[in-house]
């Protein structure tokens, strides 16, 4: 079989590099100084990267420094979701005295398209620089791009642009919240020249087709049910990955315009890579919101069958829907 005929929701597995599975155990972020007798095994245990303080009796191996993060967020347009994710992001991050948390950084790399008015670029702008505002010294940074074709693979490789090589990069996009968990699994899982990390997230469906309705977000713990929403396999626009290596696969497509495509494409440049591995794990720390999509009569045939596919995915659990339609043929309404 070609590999060019191969649908673009399948193409990602038939390239897919088999691995064995391995397990890892993540350590409490908590955890105070480790206290060892200067006698007890090699010193070949002490992390080299630790400060080391030492007496006679003790050796005291002080936490270094978490790795700091950088968080892109491509924007353009719909102020009410930019209010939420920097509301998330205040709540875990901003208000937290975590020192796993303090080297976090939030990245919004705000664009406009040819139907955005600069008035309301201005009110975009205005109300991320409040935010700045609020903290002497903010992790919140605001990036402005003259362009008047906001394509999400621009934005990202514009903000990637901006970063040293050694700088541990995660992409997310506008529409997902998420809780503190997230930042040691990214610093955990994306490995310098050697791995980058693809969180499998949790998508809503519709509101109108859940069972329960939930009364409010909590950016502490999310809930993640069958009938609420699905583990989206097919989602690769999550991303952590250190700016070196992103530079080894040539970056994003910035020539892809409208909906989607553009991290199918880098997830297959990555899996492709020969240097480094993909890896690809559910994360119950990111969820995306449920929001209406629109497929533009624009988009490329490939685009198009992408959004079209995602669209009628997230309406609902098939469960709901059969169940919807039962109700329906007994209203006689179809």
């Amino acid at each position: 079989m070609e590999r060019d005929k191969v649908p673009v929701r399948k193409r990602v597995y038939v390239v897919q590099k088999f691995r064995p599975l391995y397990f890892h155990e993540l350590f409490s972020s908590y955890s105070s100084a480790i206290l060892s007798p200067v006698g007890a095994g090699s010193p070949n245990f002490v992390n080299s990267i630790s400060p080391v303080i030492t007496n006679t009796n003790t050796t005291i191996i002080l936490p270094s420094l978490p790795v700091p993060i950088h968080m892109i967020v491509p924007v353009s347009g719909r102020l009410p979701t930019l209010k939420r994710l920097l509301t998330n992001f205040d709540h875990i991050v901003m208000c937290s005295n975590d020192s796993d948390l303090l080297n976090v950084h939030i990245y919004i790399i705000l664009m406009e398209t040819a139907e955005d008015s600069g008035e309301r670029m201005s009110t975009l702008a205005n109300y991320i620089k409040k935010f700045v505002q609020k903290y002497q010294s903010s992790r919140i940074h605001l990036i402005e791009v003259e362009n008047g074709n906001f394509t999400r693979g621009y934005a990202r490789s514009y903000g990637a642009s901006r970063f040293n090589d050694t700088d541990l990069l995660f992409f997310i996009d506008l529409d997902m919240v998420f809780t503190r968990d997230l930042f040691p699994r990214i610093r955990y899982h994306t490995i310098l020249n050697k791995q980058v990390y693809f969180p499998i997230i949790f998508s809503q469906y519709d509101p109108n087709y859940w069972e329960t309705i939930q009364s409010s977000l909590n950016f502490s713990s999310f809930t993640l049910r069958g009938d609420i929403g699905y583990w989206r396999l097919y989602g690769f626009g999550m991303l952590g990955i250190y700016k070196v290596d992103l530079g080894q696969i040539g970056s994003w497509n910035v020539g892809i315009s409208g909906w989607g495509k553009e991290d199918v494409e880098i997830y297959d440049k990555l899996v492709q890579c020969p240097t480094l591995n993909v890896f690809r794990a559910i994360d119950n720390s990111l969820m995306h919101i449920f929001h209406t999509k629109d497929c533009s009569p624009t988009l490329r045939d490939d685009q198009m069958n992408m959004c079209k596919g995602t669209k009628s995915i997230t309406l609902g659990s098939q469960r709901i829907l059969v169940r919807y339609v039962q109700k329906l043929i007994e209203l006689n309404k179809i």
